[in-house]
């Protein structure tokens, strides 16, 4: 979702009154233990991991702890588009995933 507010109404000052009470910090979702070991399990079996990171790879620590997991497992490393980059100084790193047609080609793969 974005959200546009002119720059006019950015600017403005809100009057103490109307500024609400900060919210409490929200913890880190934590994964349940079920499908982290089944999770875990098809790992180990896999022969060929690759792990595809999208925006949320860009969050503070995520990209490192992905690049960790994946030096672990044996796994290239891909990004969605939003997150390209992440991992360009990786020797793993296989850049992005996934197919972006041109414009004046899409009808050639359109079914």
């Amino acid at each position: 979702m974005v959200l546009n507010v002119p720059i006019d109404t950015q600017e403005l000052e809100l009057p103490p009154q109307e500024c609400g009470k900060i919210p409490a910090a929200v913890e880190a979702p934590q994964p349940a233990p079920g499908p982290l070991e089944a999770f875990g399990r098809l790992l180990s079996e896999a022969s060929r991991p690759v792990f595809i990171v999208g925006r949320g790879g860009r969050s503070p620590g995520a990209g490192e702890a992905v690049r960790e997991l994946g030096n672990q497992a044996g796994a290239l490393l891909a990004t969605s588009a939003v997150s390209r980059g992440l991992f360009h100084d990786d020797p793993w790193s296989i850049d992005v995933s996934g197919v972006r047609l041109a414009t004046d080609r899409g009808a050639d793969f359109a079914g």
